[in-house]
Formats: structure tokens, C-alpha cells, sequence
């Protein structure tokens, strides 16, 4: 099929700094975690580029366009697998899927605040140096349907791959997390500071709320369920094993003592560094 509209190369505003670090147990949907947090700095060609935002703080919430960047899959499939169907498979157009013809993602954010061209957000579900495209204000009298119109959603969207998990904690994990703070004159070198969330019991509530929503792939939880499970949040190296409808998380490292992840965190634009 040929168009003669001019197709226009989407360049980044910024990219996201967000408390997950890695594609491990980042959230399928924002809603999951409501203590997460990220923030954007705004970087497009204005010559003020704080100008851009102003009025924004006015709005509660905020649409995210962005980019999939970490999409590896160079051949899209017309039909997916959402984790929800446990193996079953739907059109991709049916889905949210980040594999698709355009990887073009959409997410709702809380804006917390707007200080000069920062935004800070939270109830987040996108990956650290993820590249945002635009931003657009939530309006709901715009963005949800009208009341006289009926809302249906698939069926399977109302059936969760698996029950909510039961979090726990180890003694050793608990102790592990007083380690980590938010105040820069605690910890001199950095190693427990943590850079996004407010302090380690916002820690441990995300923690506890991308478990408990069991972060797995269907492939991990029927074929590797006797593994452990690594993943970062900010500057926390979780370790957690699951057992039947249980997720127990079992140490609390600092990322900065686990040498794969330093080579991921120097390829993130603009991420922890």
C-alpha cells in the first residue's frame, strides 16, 4: 500500500529515570504498584524547555507516549500470548503487548510535581531510559467514555493468570532494607542511597506489590517455578523464591555489589548511575 503522507521520525523529549531498573518485575500495568516513582527531564529542542510545562501542574494525572526500546523480537506476530491466557492466544490488536508493528507504548501516571523541566510521577510502569515521544494532560471528561455509553471489556481480562500471592519477608530481608535511605548524609558512597523512592518502607510496598501480582512469564511460572527470581527496584537487588501461592522474598542486596547489573546500568540513557 503506498501513502503520499510524509511519514515523521518521533525524536525523544527525555528519557525516563525509573525505580525499575530491568525488564525483570516492571508492572504489566501502572496501576499495580502506586508507590512507584520516576521522574522526566524534559530535553526537546525548545530554548526554555521548562516553557513547555507550564499549566501542567494544574492536571492530576498524565498520558505517557514512549517508545518499547528493549523489544528484541525483530519478527512481530499477528497473534500473541498474553499473560493473562496463560498460553492462549489473541490478536496483537487485542492487547497490549509491547511487541508490535510500532512499538509505540501509552501509560497513565500520577504527576506528583512539576519543578522547572522535571516531572515527577508515580504509579509507574515503564523500564529506566525509556524514551518518552510526547506527553499529554488526563482529562477525564475527554478521555473516558460518556455515561450513556456502555463499556465492555475481553472476559479473559477479568480472570487473572494465577491468584494475588501471599509476600512475605525473611527476617534477613527485613533487616536488609534498614540498610537503604533516601537522605543523602546517611550513606557517604552512595551504595544504599536510594535515588527515586522516598525511603526503604516505599521500598518494601513495591517490593511487595509487583510480587504479589507475580512478575513471571508464563513460561517462568510453568517451567522454572523452583528458581530463584532476581530483579532491581532503584538501588535494591531482590532475591525471592515462590512456593505454591507464596512469593518469599529472601535477601536485599544493593545493585552496586552485583557486577552483571553495573554492565546493564552504563547502557540505560541518562539511568542510574
Amino acid at each position: 500500500m503506498t501513502s503520499s503522507m510524509n511519514l515523521t521520525t518521533l525524536e525523544p523529549i527525555g528519557y525516563l529515570k525509573s525505580c525499575f531498573v530491568e525488564k525483570n518485575a516492571s508492572p504489566r500495568q501502572p496501576s499495580i504498584s502506586p508507590c512507584s516513582r520516576a521522574q522526566l527531564v524534559i530535553n526537546c529542542n525548545f530554548t526554555n524547555p521548562h516553557h513547555a510545562l507550564v499549566g501542567l501542574e494544574q492536571f492530576s494525572h498524565v498520558w505517557l507516549i514512549f517508545l518499547f526500546h528493549m523489544n528484541e523480537n525483530t519478527h512481530v506476530r499477528a497473534k500473541i500470548k498474553p499473560p493473562r491466557l496463560d498460553g492462549a492466544k489473541v490478536g496483537v490488536f487485542a492487547s497490549r503487548s509491547p511487541h508490535r508493528p510500532n512499538p509505540i507504548g501509552l501509560t497513565l501516571a500520577k504527576l506528583d510535581k512539576v519543578d522547572g523541566n522535571i516531572i515527577h510521577l508515580s504509579g509507574i510502569d515503564i523500564i529506566d531510559g525509556t524514551p518518552i515521544v510526547d506527553i499529554k494532560p488526563y482529562i477525564p471528561d475527554y478521555d473516558r467514555p460518556s455515561a450513556d455509553q456502555a463499556v465492555s471489556i475481553a472476559p479473559w481480562l477479568a480472570i487473572p493468570p494465577v491468584k494475588p500471592l501471599t509476600v512475605q519477608f525473611t527476617s534477613e530481608a527485613d533487616e536488609n532494607l534498614l540498610h537503604f535511605f533516601s537522605d543523602e548524609s546517611i550513606d557517604t558512597n552512595g551504595k544504599y542511597q536510594l535515588q527515586l523512592l522516598k525511603d526503604n518502607q516505599e521500598a518494601r510496598s513495591v517490593i511487595h506489590d509487583v510480587i504479589a501480582s507475580d512478575p513471571r512469564s508464563t513460561y517462568r511460572r510453568n517451567k522454572c517455578s523452583n528458581d530463584i527470581y532476581h530483579f532491581t527496584i532503584d538501588k535494591l537487588n531482590v532475591s525471592c523464591r515462590f512456593e505454591n501461592d507464596v512469593a518469599i522474598v529472601t535477601q536485599i542486596v544493593p545493585v552496586d555489589d552485583v557486577p552483571h547489573m553495573q554492565a546493564k546500568l552504563k547502557k540505560i540513557p541518562n539511568g542510574h548511575n
